[in-house]
């Protein structure tokens, strides 16, 4: 895997799942892996690509998505597809 995006290499990916991103407007795919093993380095992007890294707990980070404090769609999308392979169990709704 190329540290190009995150700066970041990783020892496994895991194939998740993918879906179109814009069903109806465009026939684009986009394909969910999950990364393991990962070890950061220097980043290596394009002068224009505009991006904060933000390194939270897999725990933080869905909690994020679920609440919608994650405006990327098909970034909130993929970390909850990711859920299960994480052996995190989903919240619990109580009843009132």
């Amino acid at each position: 895997m190329s540290p190009e995006e995150v700066g970041g290499t990783a020892a496994e990916l895991r194939y998740v799942g993918q879906f179109y991103t814009s069903n109806g407007i465009s026939n684009e795919v986009a394909y969910v892996y999950l990364a393991s093993g990962v070890e950061l380095a220097e980043t290596h992007r394009e002068p224009t690509e505009l991006m904060k890294i933000l390194l939270v707990p897999a725990e933080e980070a869905l909690r994020m998505a679920r609440e919608g404090e994650i405006p990327d769609g098909p970034s909130a999308l993929a970390l909850l597809w990711c859920e299960r392979l994480l052996c995190l169990a989903p919240p619990t709704s109580s009843s009132a």
